[in-house]
């Protein structure tokens, strides 16, 4: 398979926000990273509650990457119900404790009702 320039850019932007310097945060499964912004590494099954703002999310489809900025327009929880690591970049978003009614969640395998 000939990956188009789209997707070299896509797995690029994914393996950098890999590299980050992350630590440990005071939330289970949730590693951060601040730099120009704040970035955020989801362990597999876990979970991260949000206020509105800008996330950057790239997730590997069946056959292609696709990266997304999602607008959260109110306190959101991310939920990361896949077997690998989810990587975040956020912008004006802040990480709160409580988990939220409004929940996205991100599972393995292919849905008729995805997000994008």
């Amino acid at each position: 398979m000939v990956e188009d320039k789209n997707q070299k850019e896509i797995i690029k932007l994914y393996n950098d926000l890999k590299l980050k310097p992350y630590k440990k945060s005071n939330l289970e499964g949730v590693d951060i990273s601040y730099e120009d912004k704040k970035y955020l590494r989801i362990h597999p099954k876990s979970l991260v509650n949000l206020t509105p703002g800008n996330i950057l999310i790239i997730l590997k489809k069946t056959k292609e990457w696709t990266a997304q900025i999602l607008e959260i327009l109110k306190d959101a929880t991310l939920v990361n119900e896949t077997n690998q690591f989810m990587y975040l970049a956020i912008d004006e978003s802040l990480i709160d404790k409580e988990e939220k009614q409004l929940k996205f969640t991100i599972k393995s395998g292919v849905s008729n009702n995805e997000l994008f």
